[in-house]
């Protein structure tokens, strides 16, 4: 009956772990890896075939104290606060990637295997791949890359981050849809620190963001912090009332759209 089985890794062990997923496979359920705590156990779980992963090590930081953003980096995330602005135009968007050229390079071929939907395509120009993209998906690819290159993370945590962002929005367009764009940004800012390693309040300190914004991310005040807030209880599957208005039944729904959109929007860029 059921279609989503998760394995909790410490409970069952590196070595009882395969006779499990042989089981669980024989009835066609995806399989999902819980607890993960260690680049190895994330390994073995890749290797027996897991659909998705969750745990310590892909949604919390391992800060390094007194470590220090580079200034290429926080030229990185300099370009992700300017995409986060909903004001950007289509231009400067193209403009941001046209400024990089490993980045361009990576965004046209990304663009071609997105556009065409997993197969890939010849894509001319940064104008092209927005027109077959959409200025939607452009930009969230653009901050996916700028990210990556940002970034101490595994792949999974690149694309926690894309899950964060879109849920937050997702919940925001059903409870305050004049937040939406606000709220991408604000899930995407508050898994900084599981990508770079240092303290979330040290990151947002170099950025001009605005009050609001800030303290949602780092204190769970206001509107966006009641739906960050419920981004990350999902996360952890603790949600037994919500902060944000939406019923538990929406936010199943809103999560799962969340991940679907997520892995549709890393898998090209993780087989660049």
């Amino acid at each position: 009956m059921a279609d989503l089985v998760k394995l909790d890794v410490l409970a069952v062990g590196t070595d009882q772990l395969p006779e499990q997923v042989r089981r669980c496979s024989e009835f066609g359920a995806q399989l999902v890896a819980e607890k993960i705590e260690t680049l190895d156990q994330l390994q073995v779980c890749r290797d027996l075939g897991f659909d998705m992963f969750q745990g310590y090590l892909l949604s919390r930081p391992d800060v390094v104290s007194g470590r220090r953003l580079s200034p290429s980096r926080l030229n990185c995330l300099g370009l992700v606060e300017q995409l986060s602005d909903p004001e950007m135009s289509p231009h400067e968007v193209q403009r941001i990637i046209e400024t990089d050229p490993g980045l361009t390079l990576r965004f046209l071929r990304a663009a071609g295997v997105g556009a065409a939907a997993g197969l890939s395509r010849s894509v001319r120009s940064i104008a092209e791949g927005a027109i077959l993209l959409g200025q939607r998906k452009m930009r969230s690819w653009a901050t996916l890359m700028l990210l990556a290159d940002a970034s101490e993370g595994v792949p999974d945590q690149l694309c926690l981050a894309m899950v964060r962002g879109r849920l937050c929005e997702l919940i925001a367009e059903a409870v305050a849809p004049e937040s939406a764009n606000a709220a991408f940004t604000l899930g995407v800012l508050s898994a900084l620190d599981v990508l770079m390693g240092v303290p979330l309040a040290d990151i947002l300190a170099e950025l001009a963001l605005a009050e609001e914004l800030t303290s949602a991310v780092l204190d769970h005040r206001g509107r966006l912090g009641a739906i960050l807030s419920d981004t990350l209880a999902w996360e952890l599957g603790a949600y037994p009332s919500l902060a944000s208005g939406v019923t538990v039944a929406e936010m199943n729904r809103l999560a799962g759209d969340a991940v679907r959109w997520a892995d549709e929007l890393c898998g090209p860029l993780n087989r660049n």
